[in-house]
């Protein structure tokens, strides 16, 4: 994904309803971008109060709206469908807010697992 170590340990890959791939990194949210017939990884920016290397993504799930969550050692997030992100807060700590799994069910509930952490 990119030249840093951290790029390159992907948690998690999922593609979207619209066939987009999308990939979680020790480094951050990334996105496959297929142009002139080349694929690419590119980094997507998240609205974090961590510079985006610092952001380890571990799980994706898509939700009826077509928003995309992202489970991060910061905290849940929510991609909107225009690119515009909200940050949810779990249970923050010293050592973070690490959402560890995220499922999405039939009757449109986000189940989230995050591992708790002592202060």
């Amino acid at each position: 994904m990119g030249d840093e170590l951290a790029t390159n340990n992907v948690n998690v890959l999922y593609e979207d309803r619209k066939e987009q791939l999308w990939a979680g990194t020790d480094a951050g949210l990334f996105h496959l971008d297929e142009t002139n017939g080349q694929a690419t990884f590119r980094r997507v920016a998240l609205d974090m109060r961590s510079p985006d290397r610092d952001v380890v993504v571990r799980a994706l799930v898509e939700d009826r709206e077509g928003s995309l969550w992202v489970s991060t050692n910061n905290g849940l997030l929510r991609r909107l469908p225009d690119g515009r992100t909200v940050r949810y807060t779990i249970q923050p700590s010293s050592l973070g807010d690490l959402v560890t799994a995220l499922m999405y069910d039939t009757e449109g509930r986000l189940w989230v697992g995050h591992r708790g952490a002592q202060d």
